[in-house]
């Protein structure tokens, strides 16, 4: 358990949020390629959520 401890990297809020965002974008990217849902509906998804949790952009 140590030894896995040692390996692991520290990176800032900002780091991790950037990595967040090239992970969902190419998760998005993938899934319309290939058919399984599309651009829209993501963005109609992302409204939804947006509604439930009440969080709303300045």
């Amino acid at each position: 358990m140590s030894e896995e401890m040692e390996n692991v990297e520290e990176v800032s809020v900002e780091e991790a949020l950037q990595m967040e965002i090239i992970f969902n974008q190419a998760l998005m990217d993938v899934l319309v390629s290939k058919g399984v849902i599309t651009e829209q509906e993501v963005l109609d998804r992302v409204e939804e959520v947006r509604r439930e949790t009440g969080f709303e952009l300045d």
